[in-house]
């Protein structure tokens, strides 16, 4: 029976790796810092693993052999794990290779290589749904949610502290797994340094912008202790923006301008005593050169204390008829309406009298009479007006039968009579009143 040969030539790498494969040559003859020899040496581990056991991680060049190796295909990784032959370094190539294969994890975060070619994790943080950094504005008086967006970039400096802080097995650690519990690890130090931050300065949600600088400095210190367990350290940190929800920021606003308005009164109220006490000095200064003059109130000093007074209780100050006996009103004094003045009453209105009657009577004859002519022209229409006129006047008199009793009105005009009476007496009272005093 015969066999015909392949035609298809044989790759040089595979053919020159036979003898390596087989044990006909020693793995270890090859040369790994010679392109060719690395070749056939990465061509012989990926068929045959347990080569591995044969390479020793102290050596450059099997380490750069190994990163290779990695670069083919990151999950070889796993074997160079198995045979305890990892490095920090082969670590970290793993990691960035694998984190690096994740693809649409967070737009906001990116991977990239430093100049001395550690890993670097680029992440635009932004305060997410529920992770809200609330405070209490002591100058405003209202609880404050603040929302932060800010730009880090994290080396990574101790791969091994990384794996172990993250505690996860090296095969099924992958990107989002570890960002995530970095991103609460960053979230959790942001909001406790800039609460601290707040409440060491005793600044309010407008003063905040003022101090980015102060704060950034604060908030990278922070991280960096609380990264240090995870083998990352904080090369840049940038505050871009804090801000508060539309909802809290009308709030403010109204807070804001009440606390204005209520400084702006306590300022005049205190301008007011200031100027009144200025007056009572000077009038001291006054009395003390001229001495047998009595001391009286000035108009202005009245007028400022009572201003005072009425704005200390809440009532308004212009002294017009909006001012009610309700707001000023004393046992031992009598105010009218819109008025100040103390003793005296005011005359009674005069008190028309009722002229019902007359004015009921006068419309009826009025009436008859129209109803009367209209009969000359029609009449059935002057009949039916008659009717009607007799109809409303009759449901009138019905409706105010008592005024029909009385006579010339007697019930207001000596209510109005009696008005008249007590006046006369107050009047007279207030003479004999001054005559004493004269």
């Amino acid at each position: 029976m015969c066999f015909k040969k392949d035609p298809t030539p044989q790759d040089p790498i595979s053919e020159a790796a036979k003898p390596y494969l087989t044990g006909k040559k020693p793995f270890l003859n090859l040369d790994f810092t010679n392109y060719r020899d690395r070749e056939i040496a990465l061509y012989c581990l990926k068929r045959n693993t347990a080569l591995l056991q044969q390479l020793d991680k102290e050596q450059a060049s099997h380490v750069s052999l190994l990163s290779s190796w990695i670069d083919k295909d990151f999950s070889n990784y796993i074997h160079i794990y198995n045979f305890k032959l990892s490095t920090p370094a082969l670590l970290e190539r793993y990691l960035y290779l694998k984190f690096r294969a994740t693809k649409s994890y967070d737009t906001d975060l990116s991977l990239m290589h430093s100049l001395k070619g550690k890993m670097m994790l680029c992440y635009r943080y932004t305060t997410k749904k529920g992770e809200t950094i609330s405070y209490f504005d002591n100058s405003l008086g209202v609880p404050t949610p603040l929302l932060v967006t800010a730009d880090l970039r994290l080396k990574m400096i101790n791969p091994d502290a990384f794996i172990t802080a993250l505690d996860y097995h090296i095969t099924i650690l992958d990107l989002p797994l570890a960002f995530d519990k970095i991103h609460a690890v960053i979230n959790k130090s942001i909001r406790d340094s800039l609460l601290r931050f707040i409440m060491d300065n005793h600044l309010t949600y407008y003063q905040l912008p003022q101090f980015y600088s102060e704060l950034n400095a604060a908030v990278a210190d922070n991280l960096n202790v609380a990264l240090k367990t995870y083998g990352l350290e904080v090369v840049d940190l940038n505050i871009l923006d804090i801000s508060i929800s539309n909802n809290t920021q009308e709030l403010f606003e109204k807070q804001y301008f009440a606390i204005s308005e209520a400084r702006r009164v306590k300022e005049y109220e205190y301008a007011m005593e200031e100027t009144a006490l200025n007056l009572y000095e000077k009038k001291a200064e006054i009395h003390n050169k001229f001495p047998e003059f009595p001391v009286t109130l000035t108009e202005a000093e009245k007028d400022f204390a009572l201003n005072r007074y009425l704005n200390r209780n809440g009532i308004d100050t212009s002294l017009s008829a909006e001012i009610r006996k309700k707001h000023l009103e004393s046992p031992d004094e009598v105010r009218h309406e819109g008025t100040l003045t103390k003793g005296k009453t005011t005359k009674p209105p005069i008190l028309q009298p009722s002229n019902f009657k007359k004015v009921y009577f006068i419309a009826l004859v009025i009436m008859l009479l129209v109803s009367i002519s209209i009969c000359f022209g029609s009449v059935a229409g002057g009949l039916i007006a008659i009717g009607i006129t007799a109809l409303i006047f009759g449901i009138i008199a019905v409706a105010k039968y008592p005024a029909f009793l009385k006579t010339e009105n007697q019930d207001d005009n000596s209510a109005y009579l009696r008005q008249l009476e007590d006046y006369g007496r107050e009047a007279e009272d207030g003479d004999d009143v001054g005559g004493d005093a004269e």
